[in-house]
């Protein structure tokens, strides 16, 4: 997408990018039934604000709830970390009024725009997978994000600059939070524990290698584990079992894909290791709750 066509009219309303690494995302609506909204996201952090109403999301297996409603216990922000890309959801409620706003970062804008503040561009990127800081935004911030969704008054070609300055506003404030929830940044180690380590390695090989039939077997040789200690390692370590967290990673990419590209759906279930386009579309539409044909016609 040329930078002169990310403002153009057929460009969907709830997903603007901003710049490279920065992306707007918002919602406003009544919800008319209760249903669960699956995808997947490859943002390293997506900042969320609830303005009116009550939103239910997951990352993972990481589930959160913010709402708007005054004397609650409840937030109505939160800054979420994914160092992988990760199958996401959301609930509506039927009768909810919602208003949202969220804004996904990228590793690459964190390091560009903090680039003089190491302190605050380490903290960030320690934050672990799939760990949020929750909290509720100040009167000012609230206003800001209303304000953003009222971007199409401004003349097109002010929207983008418009916005980036807002978000960079909402981003300050959620850094400041973040000082405040430390808890995850410890001395570094010079060795991590073995076993921890060595499961991780397994993981980003997965991640890496997506198309390939993963045998069990191989699996447990490449961590120098027998097969029954990889299985109940890699259960206790990531709530998962080996084949969960691959078909997990086969979906993600895929979703991924077919929103990104136009390259045909048939070569991106061979890209994540399914040789039959049918078992393909089979295992996405339980994963999502629809067809990977249907995903792609909503990005057209």
């Amino acid at each position: 997408m040329k930078c002169n066509d990310l403002w153009h009219p057929n460009h969907p309303a709830e997903d603007k990018q901003l710049r490279p690494g920065l992306n707007f995302h918002f919602g406003d609506e009544v919800e008319d039934e209760n249903k669960v909204w699956r995808g997947a996201v490859n943002d390293r952090f997506r900042l969320i604000i609830v303005l009116n109403g009550k939103l239910g999301l997951s990352y993972g297996d990481k589930q959160l709830c913010l709402s708007s409603e005054p004397h609650t216990n409840i937030h109505n922000a939160a800054l979420v970390s994914c160092q992988t890309p990760e199958l996401f959801s959301r609930q509506s409620f039927q009768g909810n009024a919602c208003k949202r706003v969220s804004i996904g970062i990228s590793s690459e804008w964190v390091e560009n725009t903090f680039d003089h503040y190491s302190g605050v561009q380490e903290h960030l990127q320690a934050m672990p997978h799939l760990h949020y800081i929750s909290w509720s935004v100040s009167h000012y911030c609230a206003h800001i994000a209303a304000e953003m969704l009222t971007y199409q008054n401004c003349p097109i070609a002010l929207q983008s600059i418009f916005l980036e300055s807002k978000t960079l506003e909402i981003i300050a404030e959620a850094v400041s939070h973040l000082h405040k929830d430390m808890e995850f940044v410890k001395p570094p180690t010079q060795h991590q524990p073995k076993v921890k380590g060595q499961l991780l390695e397994l993981k980003k090989f997965i991640q890496s290698h997506p198309s390939e039939t993963h045998n069990i077997a191989d699996l447990a040789a490449r961590v120098n584990m027998t097969i029954s200690t990889l299985q109940r390692q890699f259960k206790q370590q990531f709530s998962l079992t080996v084949f969960e967290y691959i078909h997990k990673v086969r979906m993600v990419n895929a979703y991924l894909a077919i929103k990104a590209s136009e390259r045909r759906i048939t070569q991106i279930a061979g890209d994540v290791g399914y040789d039959n386009a049918g078992n393909f579309a089979t295992a996405f539409r339980r994963h999502f709750g629809m067809s990977p044909s249907k995903l792609r016609d909503q990005n057209k």
